[in-house]
Order: C-alpha cells, then sequence, then structure tokens
C-alpha cells in the first residue's frame, strides 16, 4: 500500500477492517502497489544474503505494508518483521482491558500514562497469526 494516494489507503485499511471487499478499480491498484513493495523487498533481502547470507533480517513497517501478501512474502524470505496493524472493531475489543487500565492509572500528579501489550492475532486473509504489541498513551 506504499506505493497509495492517502485516501487510497485509507480506504483500502477501512475495508479490510471491516472485512468487506475493495472496488476492483482501488483493488487493481493495491495490487501494484503490492507487487512494487513485494519487488523492493525481495531486492533488499537477496543483496543483503548475498553479502551476509548468515544473517537475520528485520524488516520495520507502518500498517499500511501490513497485508497478506507482503507477510507470506517476509515468511518465505526468512525475515522477522514488526509491522503496524491498523486498529479495527476486533483488535480494539482485543486490547480494551488495558486501554481501561491506563484511563484508570491517570491522575493529576500522574496526567502520562502508558500500557504496552502483546497479544496474537490473525485477520481472516493471513495464512498465519502474527504476534502483536499494542501501545496505549493517556494524556499525550
Amino acid at each position: 500500500i506504499g506505493y497509495l494516494p492517502p485516501a487510497d489507503v485509507q480506504a483500502v485499511l477501512r475495508a479490510r477492517a471491516e472485512e468487506k471487499a475493495l472496488p476492483s478499480e482501488l483493488q487493481h491498484r493495491l495490487d501494484i502497489a503490492t507487487q512494487k513493495i513485494e519487488r523492493v523487498l525481495r531486492l533488499c533481502v537477496h543483496r543483503i544474503r548475498s553479502h551476509w547470507p548468515t544473517v537475520r533480517i528485520l524488516v520495520r513497517g507502518d500498517s499500511h505494508y501490513c497485508g497478506p501478501e507482503v507477510l507470506e512474502l517476509l515468511r518465505r524470505l526468512d525475515c522477522r518483521y514488526i509491522l503496524g496493524l491498523a486498529i479495527n472493531p476486533k483488535l480494539d475489543k482485543l486490547a480494551a482491558p488495558w486501554r481501561e487500565q491506563c484511563a484508570n492509572r491517570t491522575k493529576p500528579a500522574r496526567p502520562k500514562v502508558r500500557r504496552f501489550h502483546q497479544l496474537t492475532y490473525k485477520a481472516r486473509s493471513w495464512a498465519m497469526a502474527a504476534r502483536g504489541e499494542r501501545k496505549y498513551c493517556m494524556g499525550e
């Protein structure tokens, strides 16, 4: 999704969160963007491994790179990854206790509270579950 205009990125993230199909024109643009991301990742990993074949590679990306095709490619390339996840109703529900805990710990003497929560998550379109971390900040 990294090569899509911001409005298209928002539409894709909204559709994924609501688990709805994308309009065909937007799906076509998403497919092209995903192919570009995959080409860049393959090239980078190949170049790194040609010099350092045993190195462990960690890929970091924001939520708009976290599509099922990219996740599967990173697994095939034997790369670890840290990718953001777009907030959706299921993730929001899973993390509700930590959000509430954060809100309850906010006090005048301590106006800023941060909580980190690890969870396992699998969207319907993913082949495998992934471990994730959610950060909540209150008062920032």
